[in-house]
């Protein structure tokens, strides 16, 4: 089979999340004196504890269809049970999301193979980034911070586009751009993933 294109997922392929999920409750603390600090005067607890039930019911509700709502609604929604109702977009929303992601980049650390890969790859393949995420911006971040952008033709994450893998249709949108057909694309990553549309795959 000739190959014209290659796929990758960013976490736990091109780079390393150290500690598991340790950085989760530094970058929700982190968030959460962000929001002290604008007067938002919620006990971290029943912050942590609503925002953890918001959080699995927006993917107990996306199941099936796989959305991706980006960060700030979960944010939005914990803040509007503790009767601060403020938008998604709403500047203290998008700056507690910007918080979480400060301390969240911290335990990110590049794969010491992840250059070297892309460098032989690139003269040959399309090469695409397809990675879920609810914070996009991080993502995003993350692959300037270790100078991996430049590497890729087109980088999709999922926060961005309400849609994660393996949903078909974040794969689709990645080989329209590239121009390119599934069965002539690999995708790499940690989990497996399908980017034909007639497979069904977990994530």
């Amino acid at each position: 089979m000739k190959v014209d294109a290659v796929l990758f997922d960013l976490f736990n392929t091109l780079v390393l999340i150290e500690g598991g999920d340790t950085y989760y409750l530094p970058s929700i603390k982190k968030l959460h004196q962000f929001l002290l600090t604008k007067g938002i005067k919620i006990p971290f607890e029943d912050f942590l504890k609503t925002y953890l039930k918001i959080r699995d019911k927006l993917y107990e509700d996306s199941a099936e269809s796989l959305e991706e709502p980006h960060f700030n609604l979960r944010i939005s929604k914990t803040l509007q049970k503790f009767g601060y109702h403020l938008q998604p977009s709403h500047p203290t929303v998008t700056s507690a999301t910007h918080a979480f992601s400060d301390e969240f980049v911290k335990y990110v650390h590049l794969d010491q193979d992840a250059k070297y890969v892309l460098r032989k790859l690139r003269p040959q393949y399309k090469l695409g980034l397809v990675s879920n995420l609810s914070i996009s911006e991080s993502a995003l971040e993350i692959l300037d911070k270790f100078g991996l952008t430049e590497f890729f033709d087109v980088i999709l994450i999922s926060g961005a586009i309400n849609r994660r893998k393996p949903s078909h249709e974040i794969f689709e949108r990645a080989l329209n751009i590239l121009n390119v057909k599934a069965e002539k694309t690999l995708f790499v990553g940690d989990t497996r993933n399908s980017i034909s549309k007639d497979r069904k795959a977990s994530d």
